[in-house]
């Protein structure tokens, strides 16, 4: 009897797991698969331009220093006490031109000259006499320049000599060397005043008022402040595009604040710099006061690149490797670089209308494919 229990019992446990199983197995089957994810290529997105070529009018901006444009160590070519002009002889005092610097005691130079005009009149009174009855003719000419003659102003020029006979008479009297020693001494004496020779200031002064100079004294170096010079170092293949005359405008901060023009350039390199010396002249105004010693920016235009496109610098690689889109794949292309910048590159070489990309995704690669999205 209880192994018929027994044995009941598990034939029922044996049917329940059956059916469990199975109904599992359905269920399971019921379920759907979930579908793999679909992988779709990421083509990248890269901005391209069409080539086209034109002529470009372009600038260089470099940065300078200011100098003076005229600097002149004023040195005495007399001997005496130094005594005051129109200005103090100070560093850093302004001036204008023909204003009077400085200058040198002159009254013994003064006396002395008109003691030799003194004896020069007493000459040329002895000579008329004779001139009257041996150069008639010339007479009148020698009579005008003997009453022409005043002893504080400059000698009246010699008549002009008529005859070879004259000429011998006249040098024998020794009128000829006395005349031109005048002359030299007249400019000596033009040498006891110092002025101006444009408008600056005194950059330094080595003597002062009072002071004893000599022949040869260096008494003060003077700057000519009205008009500067930018001193601006280029590059050597830079230089194709400059040229005298040309003009140059001067910026401070981005502002402009002067106006120049290129006055010379070097014809030699800087060994220093490795560059060549291109010097802008800068009229100094008084809407903008400039200084010696300023360091500028110097935008150079007036000149254009022939038949050429302008692309940003990051377009490029390899210096000269740009990338032109064909059939959805770029393709690297070498270039003719013909001006860089700060910003810019131009260059010529593919055919106009080709596809160049200006903007490249990262690992770009020859060959890889892209979707080109044209700007203009």
């Amino acid at each position: 009897m209880n192994i018929r229990k027994f044995l009941f019992g598990s034939l029922i446990l044996i049917v329940i797991g059956a059916v469990s199983y199975f109904s599992m197995v359905y269920l399971t089957s019921l379920k759907k698969k979930p579908e793999p994810p679909r992988v779709t290529k990421n083509i990248p997105l890269v901005k391209t331009q069409k080539i086209t070529y034109s002529d470009i009018p372009i600038s260089i901006i470099n940065k300078g220093r200011l100098s003076s444009n005229h600097k002149v160590d004023i040195i005495s070519e007399v001997q005496g006490k130094i005594l005051p002009g129109d200005i103090v002889l100070k560093s850093g005092q302004s001036f204008k031109k023909d204003q009077l610097l400085f200058s040198v005691y002159d009254e013994e130079a003064k006396l002395a000259l008109r003691a030799a005009k003194s004896r020069f009149l007493t000459s040329v009174a002895n000579v008329l006499p004779d001139v009257k009855y041996d150069f008639e003719q010339n007479y009148s000419a020698w009579k005008s320049f003997f009453s022409a003659i005043d002893l504080n102003e400059e000698l009246p020029e010699l008549p002009e000599i008529k005859s070879e006979q004259e000429k011998i008479y006249i040098a024998s009297k020794n009128i000829f060397n006395d005349y031109f020693t005048i002359q030299s001494s007249e400019i000596r004496l033009a040498k006891y005043q110092v002025y101006a020779p444009f408008n600056g200031s005194f950059s330094q002064v080595y003597f002062q008022e009072g002071s004893i100079a000599n022949p040869g004294t260096r008494v003060a170096s003077i700057i000519r402040t009205d008009l500067l010079e930018l001193e601006v170092p280029f590059e050597v293949d830079q230089i194709k595009w400059l040229k005298t005359g040309q003009p140059v405008d001067l910026r401070i901060n981005k502002k402009v604040v002067a106006e120049g023009t290129i006055n010379r350039i070097a014809d030699f390199i800087d060994t220093k710099t490795q560059s060549v010396l291109v010097y802008v002249d800068v009229p100094n105004t008084i809407k903008q006061k400039l200084f010696e010693g300023m360091y500028m920016d110097a935008r150079f235009y007036g000149f254009s690149l022939y038949q050429v496109m302008k692309v940003p610098r990051s377009s490029v690689f390899n210096f000269d490797e740009v990338y032109l889109v064909e059939n959805d794949k770029l393709k690297k292309t070498r270039v003719k670089i013909e001006k860089v910048d700060q910003e810019y590159l131009y260059f010529s070489g593919p055919s106009e209308n080709s596809i160049i990309a200006i903007e490249l995704p990262l690992n770009t690669a020859d060959q890889m494919q892209v979707r080109s999205q044209l700007i203009k």
